[in-house]
């Protein structure tokens, strides 16, 4: 079913029901759904910035949580590809789970997605209203950038990132030789969609560092306050 709401002058946003499946739940539990997603994109819809009705509907930690991670890793395919989303049985709205990272981290040579700055929600039509009217929202601002605050001194600190980044290098260090070995792919002056290529696995491992460094930069700036 489609949204109610244009997320641009031609455009709307298709949901799928994907669980349970659709050929075995009845129409009137279809219909359910249907109007629940509607009753949220409504109310998100007619909210301003202080309104507080919305997180009646919303599990709000999980859509922060969501936002933080895809635009972390700055995933050009989020929000309006492969994004999912629940409804619990306390009838919220609660996204996850996450999916669909392989164009992110600086991977990409469109869609801005080599650069360690802009949010992926408010670059791209695609993408449903909803992001850009929870982050003009002051209360979900607080929120997030508290949340924000509290993953940069634990797990996504830059230490915590980068020794990881470490270890999973050292993890692969076998499999990346076979691979390269078996597809030439470093050092070629192109390979679609990457916007760098690496003379090596480590120059890789090196782009992907301080790329991620420059990207937690960016985000504190602007969600420090």
């Amino acid at each position: 079913f489609t949204s109610n709401i244009s997320y641009n002058s031609v455009s709307k946003t298709v949901f799928e029901i994907k669980y349970p499946v659709i050929s075995e739940i009845s129409i009137s539990r279809k219909n359910q759904i249907q109007s629940f997603v509607h009753l949220f994109e409504e109310s998100l819809f007619l909210s301003n910035e202080t309104s507080l009705a919305v997180f009646e509907i919303i599990d709000m930690s999980s859509f922060i949580d969501y936002l933080i991670i895809n635009e972390f890793c700055k995933n050009i395919d989020a929000y309006r590809l492969s994004t999912y989303f629940q409804i619990t049985a306390d009838n919220k709205i609660k996204m996850g789970p996450i999916w669909d990272f392989n164009f992110s981290f600086g991977l990409t040579n469109y869609l801005d997605g080599y650069k360690a700055s802009s949010f992926v929600f408010d670059n791209m039509e695609e993408v449903p209203f909803w992001w850009k009217k929870l982050n003009q929202n002051l209360f979900f601002k607080s929120a997030l950038s508290k949340r924000w605050g509290q993953l940069r001194n634990s797990t996504l600190s830059d230490e915590v990132v980068l020794e990881m980044v470490e270890k999973f290098a050292g993890e692969l260090e076998i499999a990346q030789e076979n691979n390269f070995n078996k597809w030439s792919l470093l050092g070629q002056k192109e390979v679609w969609p990457n916007y760098y290529i690496g003379n090596s696995h480590r120059e890789e491992v090196e782009y992907l560092k301080i790329w991620i460094s420059k990207r937690t930069k960016w985000l504190d700036e602007k969600w420090k306050n």
